[in-house]
């Protein structure tokens, strides 16, 4: 069979084509994601189609997270997710903890990126705000022999240790000397509590059990109830 010019022209083209990409490679580019354009695509964690670094979506087009360098701008204190700071690193001991909140005297984490001298310095961090339990209020350390007012008491020990009182007179027993105590026939006690294990309540219900660290329940008018707390709790002046 004989073949019209035309289709035989077409079938040469194709052979010789054919021939020449033999050797060839078919490359297709990825194209990849354009952050920014409010289309969630290959490699993006959000896309919100604005250029503002401090909401929930990074100019990276990342959900933002603690620990990624840039500090939300979106949510108040009280909002899950909120960051008084990020400074993106895994430093717990610098200004800015690992939980994005800054860093304070009384955290209990004691700060090592500053030097004796500097704003913020701390010697040491118990994790309180009182003086006299050998790390002072300011988070200074307290030696054991030190006596701010010069009664031979050592401040750790002594009941008014920035009022001299060598006679340590507690009227109302409360730990605070007679001479620091503006009411020194009342006691003035002050609860400090740590978690609480068990609560057992006894009233008309019957007994009840909680656990926590703290709660408050209304107690009706003509019921009697009778608490018994055990725990991490204990009583400073």
């Amino acid at each position: 069979m004989r073949l019209a010019p035309a289709v035989s022209h077409l079938l040469i083209s194709a052979v010789l084509l054919c021939s020449a990409c033999q050797d060839s490679q078919v490359v297709v580019k990825d194209q990849g994601s354009t952050c920014g354009n409010g289309t969630l695509e290959t490699d993006e964690g959000c896309d919100d189609a604005n250029d503002v670094p401090t909401d929930a979506c990074t100019n990276a087009c990342q959900v933002a997270v603690c620990g990624d360098g840039v500090t939300r701008a979106d949510l108040g204190a009280e909002d899950e997710g909120f960051e008084a700071c990020d400074d993106g690193n895994a430093a717990d001991e610098d200004a800015c903890r690992n939980s994005c909140i800054l860093a304070a005297c009384g955290d209990g984490i004691m700060r090592t990126d500053l030097a004796a001298g500097e704003a913020g310095f701390e010697a040491c961090d118990d994790g309180n705000r009182i003086s006299n339990d050998g790390c002072s209020s300011t988070c200074g350390l307290e030696s054991a022999d030190a006596d701010r007012d010069a009664d031979g008491i050592p401040d750790l020990t002594d009941n008014c240790p920035d009022i001299p009182n060598p006679d340590q007179a507690d009227t109302d027993g409360d730990g605070t000397g007679d001479v620091c105590d503006p009411d020194p026939t009342q006691r003035n006690f002050r609860l400090r509590a740590g978690r609480i294990n068990v609560i057992h309540h006894r009233g008309e219900a019957g007994d009840r059990r909680h656990q926590g660290r703290g709660f408050g329940e209304t107690i009706h008018r003509g019921e009697s109830s009778r608490f018994r707390l055990k725990g991490g709790t204990r009583v400073t002046p």
